[in-house]
């Protein structure tokens, strides 16, 4: 549950973040398209995983995924 809760907090980070770099660059307009797609993408990611994919297999995925994401922007 720890790694979970901590998976969470630094994705809330993570967006919040690129949210306020956003803001300070560019239009409102890619600030709601943003906004809309991290919203939408979460519903998406629901689907897929209760469909298909199954629970555990998407947050492996989805784990490694920011992991590396991460490590590609630094």
């Amino acid at each position: 549950m720890a790694n979970n809760a901590g998976n969470e907090t630094f994705e809330k980070l993570g967006t919040l973040g690129t949210s306020t770099n956003l803001l300070s660059i560019s239009a409102t307009l890619l600030i709601n398209i943003f906004n809309g797609t991290t919203n939408f993408a979460t519903l998406l990611g629901a689907f897929l995983c209760d469909t298909y994919f199954g629970r555990y297999n998407t947050l492996g995925f989805a784990s490694v995924a920011s992991f590396s994401e991460c490590l590609y922007c630094v």
